[in-house]
């Protein structure tokens, strides 16, 4: 699996602290505009991707909510699932999906 662009790779390249890159890409009003620019360029250049997992790390958050439904094949959860995760992509949430098939146990588990 090849590796991706880090912010430490482009805080080594323009001789920056990790901190200064992260905080420009992220708009902190603490940095200049000038700095920023520089780290937004080589980004676009490098086609640098975000570490979402990192991000959710950092934040101590994963961003997904779980859901365990009882009946796939019952058009209430099928219509409740598509309602679900229409409003979660609209705030960047991941669904993951379960049945439990109205087994209890497998709900609590």
């Amino acid at each position: 699996m090849k590796k991706g662009i880090t912010l430490k790779d482009m805080a080594k390249k323009l001789n920056m602290s990790v901190s200064t890159v992260s905080k420009s890409l992220n708009d902190d009003h603490a940095i200049s505009a000038f700095t920023k620019e520089r780290v937004k360029e080589l980004a676009n250049r490098w086609n640098y991707v975000a570490n979402e997992s990192a991000r959710h790390f950092k934040l101590n958050k994963t961003f997904t909510i779980g859901l365990i439904i009882p009946d796939l094949q019952d058009h209430f959860f099928v219509e409740a699932i598509n309602g679900i995760e229409e409003i979660a992509g609209t705030e960047n949430y991941n669904i993951i999906l379960a049945q439990s098939h109205e087994n209890t146990c497998k709900e609590e588990n």
